[in-house]
């Protein structure tokens, strides 16, 4: 199956560390526009940081 995240909202629990952050890294890749959540917020930031904050 194929979906084109393209233009679409995206968000993936975890995301500042693991299988999340990397979920939201190919997302952000293939053109989708994503939230990072995380307990911490200087982890959220350098998550997003590493992601690019254009597309989160």
């Amino acid at each position: 199956m194929q979906i084109d995240p393209t233009g679409r909202t995206t968000l993936a629990t975890g995301s500042t560390q693991g299988i999340g952050a990397a979920t939201v890294q190919e997302l952000a890749r293939a053109g989708a526009r994503g939230a990072v959540n995380g307990h911490e917020e200087a982890r959220a930031r350098g998550a997003t940081a590493r992601v690019g904050e254009r597309r989160v």
